[in-house]
Order: C-alpha cells, then structure tokens, then sequence
C-alpha cells in the first residue's frame, strides 16, 4: 500500500517513552513536555497515549496508585530488589560482556493517559 500528502488515516495509539513525567519524576522541561503533550493527545488528538518511564528509586509505585502489570506468556522469576512482584529477565549485553535484568512493569492511568513504569536495578539508584 502507498501513501501520499492526501492520506487521512487516523493515529490512534501514541507511546511516548521518556526519563521523566510531571507529578512523577523529572528535573527539567523534560517532564512538562512529555505530560502536557500526552495529556492533549488523549484530549484533544482522541489517541490512545501510553508513556513508559523508569521507575527511580525514590518512587514508592502503590503510594503512587501503580499495580503490578502481568504479562501473559512470561514466567515469573525473582522479583528486582524491593520489588512487590514478580519480574521477567531482559538480555542487556554489552559488546564484550552477556548479561541479563530483571525488569518489573508497572501500570497506572492519569489524566486519560496509560502510565507505565520501568522498574530495574539500574534505576533504584537515583533516590532523587
């Protein structure tokens, strides 16, 4: 199929992936961008908007109103370090070194805008 400058189709589903989201985490311009544009495309676009973040280790997700996502076909391992739940292992090799992570997701929609956070070893160090 070709497209061209008359094509209309609809862009129903946007995933936003950033280090930070307003009233979440963030240090800079970074977290009002991404918030402020995700909650306008779900109000005013009528997309779908999903957003994936780390999950640093100053945030507390239940106190946020996150819940652990379960991923269907994923077996369980152990979970990530001061996790309540079960993860699942990523490969992150390096070019010299072959390594997995387990990694946690969890799920939260704010504003019309599905939340998700990334939780790994590598980000429970920034506690702020």
């Amino acid at each position: 199929m070709t497209t061209g400058p008359d094509d209309k189709r609809k862009i129903s589903l946007v995933w936003m992936v950033s280090r930070e989201y307003d009233g979440l985490a963030g240090a800079g311009g970074v977290k009002d961008v991404c918030r402020q544009l995700a909650e306008a495309l779900v109000e005013h676009g009528g997309c779908a908007v999903r957003v994936i973040i780390p999950r640093y280790g100053f945030m507390e997700p239940r106190s946020l109103g996150f819940k652990p996502l379960s991923l269907p076909g994923r077996q369980p391992v152990e979970p990530c370090p001061g996790s309540w739940h079960r993860t699942f292992d990523v490969d992150m090799n390096y070019v010299d070194e072959n390594r997995r992570e387990a990694v946690s997701i969890w799920q939260n929609e704010i504003q019309g805008v599905t939340v998700f956070l990334a939780e790994a070893e590598r980000f429970a160090e920034k506690l702020g």
